[in-house]
């Protein structure tokens, strides 16, 4: 059975972003990858974001963050410049860092393709109300 908020991945490589969604398949097939959405990036667009990734720490982030606020939001975050690769998977988890730098690849790409938003089902703000130990 198809998962209600399948996987969104946001990748960003070789001057490139796709927008891609993880479609679980059936018992038939296991899943599969969805490109919804493909651009080549500018240069200075680029070194803009690069900016924004040394200015997060972005590469020496964990790879992997969850929390107890059930939302049912899987996002996959996917970022390679030359040799060096990062992905920053998130399940029902807002991170702080990510904000500046999804608010720009947000801004590169069409709004209907702009799935991966802290704000879009509240995410920022139910996390930030709840209780963490």
């Amino acid at each position: 059975m198809p998962s209600p908020n399948p996987d969104l991945i946001y990748e960003i490589k070789h001057h490139r972003i796709r927008v891609i969604k993880i479609v679980e398949g059936n018992w038939f097939t296991i899943c599969h990858r969805r490109y919804l959405y493909s651009y080549r990036l500018s240069e200075n667009f680029v070194d803009s974001l690069r900016l924004s990734i040394q200015e997060q720490d972005l590469m020496h982030l964990d790879s992997s963050y969850a929390s107890s606020v059930m939302d049912g939001v899987s996002w996959t975050l996917v970022i390679q410049d030359g040799t060096h690769k990062k992905t920053i998977f998130l399940e029902n988890y807002y991170l702080s860092q990510l904000d500046t730098i999804l608010l720009k690849i947000n801004g590169a790409i069409p709004s209907r393709y702009r799935l991966i938003n802290f704000n879009l089902f509240g995410i920022k703000e139910k996390y930030l109300n709840a209780s963490h130990p």
